[in-house]
Formats: C-alpha cells, sequence, structure tokens
C-alpha cells in the first residue's frame, strides 16, 4: 500500500488513501512528466488491488474496454510491482456511500436506484461482466442510471477456478443479498448487518412501504441462500413497482 506523498508509475503522486470494497482508493495529483518536473494540476481516482486477486495478468488490457454505461470510464490500467492499478477518469455523482451517511431515502427514490442496480447486474450477466453491489462501489449520477467503480470481465477478474455455473449461483445469491443491505439502508438509514440474524422488518421500521416491496427485501436478507429471490425476480418486483409509480420515462 502506497503512503501519502508516494508515487505510482512516476505521474502520479499519492494525496490521500482509503479503504475501499476490493484493494484500495488513491486520490491523486498527476504531474505530466514524472516526479521532478511541475505539477499538470489534474487529479485522478486510482483504485488498486494485488494481481494475486484476478485470473493472471495477461489481457488486463481489455478492462478499458468494459461496459461504459455501467461503469465509471478508465482513463488507464497497469501493472506495477504486484499491483494492478485502474485510473478512472473524471467521476460525476455521488457515491452511494455517502449518500446514505447524509440519512435515509424516500422509498420512491429507492425503488429507482434499486432497478437501476439491478438492470445494470443483468447486463452484466449477458455481457460476461461482474462487479461488487455495495455503497463504496455505486456511484449515483446526476442523471441516468448508476454505475460502478470496480467491475469489468470475469474472463480478467474472477480465478478461473471460480467460474463454475454453482459459483455464478453463488455469486447472484450474494448480489441479491447485497441488494437487500441498499435497500434497506436506503429506506430505514440503518444497516441490517447490526444483527443479521434479527432483523426487524421493513413495514414495521416504514409502513408507507409496499407489503410486496418489503417481503422483497426482506427476503433477500435470508441467511441462507436458498429463500433469497432471483435478480430476475427483483428486476420483474421492480418493473411493476415503476409502472405503479409512473418512472417509467425516468428509468
Amino acid at each position: 500500500m502506497k503512503r501519502r506523498g508516494e508515487w505510482i508509475r512516476h505521474a502520479y503522486q499519492v494525496d490521500s488513501l482509503f479503504p475501499f470494497v476490493q484493494g484500495v482508493l488513491y486520490d491523486t495529483i498527476y504531474h505530466s512528466t514524472g516526479h521532478e518536473h511541475e505539477v499538470d494540476g489534474r487529479r485522478y481516482i486510482i483504485q488498486a488491488m494485488k494481481v494475486q486477486a484476478i485470473n493472471g495478468l495477461q489481457g488486463v488490457e481489455t478492462l478499458m474496454k468494459r461496459d461504459e454505461s455501467a461503469f465509471i470510464q478508465l482513463h488507464e490500467v497497469f501493472v506495477e510491482e504486484d499491483s494492478l492499478y485502474q485510473v478512472y477518469k473524471k467521476l460525476e455523482g455521488q457515491l452511494l456511500a455517502y449518500r446514505l451517511m447524509e440519512g435515509k431515502m424516500d422509498w420512491r427514490e429507492s425503488v429507482h436506484v434499486l432497478r437501476s442496480i439491478v438492470q445494470q447486474l443483468m447486463v452484466m450477466r449477458e455481457n460476461g461482466e461482474m462487479t461488487v453491489v455495495h455503497p463504496q462501489n455505486t456511484i449515483l449520477p446526476p442523471g441516468g442510471r448508476v454505475q460502478f467503480l470496480y467491475g469489468g470481465s470475469k474472463e480478467i477478474l474472477v480465478k478461473e477456478g471460480d467460474m463454475s455455473p454453482a459459483t455464478s449461483r453463488s455469486d447472484e445469491a450474494a448480489n441479491v443479498y447485497a441488494i437487500g443491505m441498499i435497500a434497506y439502508m436506503m429506506i430505514t438509514g440503518i444497516s441490517p448487518v447490526e444483527n443479521p440474524f434479527y432483523i426487524q422488518s421493513l413495514r414495521s421500521r416504514c409502513p408507507e412501504v409496499p407489503e410486496y416491496l418489503s417481503f422483497q427485501v426482506m427476503s433477500s436478507l435470508a441467511v441462507q441462500p436458498q429463500p433469497r429471490p432471483t435478480l430476475d425476480q427483483w428486476g420483474e418486483v421492480l418493473h411493476q413497482m415503476v409502472r405503479m409509480l409512473g418512472m417509467e420515462k425516468e428509468t
């Protein structure tokens, strides 16, 4: 891990760093011609992770081709020493983690965010891409669908032994749990993981929430994966809710 003032690729000087859901995030100052020259003035957020966590180094540059409607655009990708670095272009919007720190959201607004997350995951599934569903990794843009920082091709980011159909089902169940967690936090302002074996029902905290949305959220938070709904079931519920709320044109 780099410290403040240290260099990445002799061009990016670390100004601050933050723990991330996958590795670490660096806020850096760019020096266009190396650390002995004047500051360029641009700043870049860089995500770093150990290369041991991915499926080898061959083809990492293909991460530059990931779906730009689902992920924040990358400025460059490279490996230095034992770490994979992904340099993000300008971030527009707000991290969901920061938004949750401000307090709970109206449940109707939450439905819009949840539908966007689920739609993105369903497209990634078809495209052979993956992400980590987590407030730290989710960007709420000024308009349009949510985007993610970390993610991309499974062939690069997922170890070969972890790409079996059984693992894919397990990954989807984990994503559904994460969707339930985010939904609960957005609507109540409270994390359900404080006591995962007893979670107060969503409707008991927020009676205005429709029963079937509460049921979907609580089912997603089941300790065992078997009772959790599928991603497609989440998509159908949210589609019906958006139609009910007259939000179709906004999604």
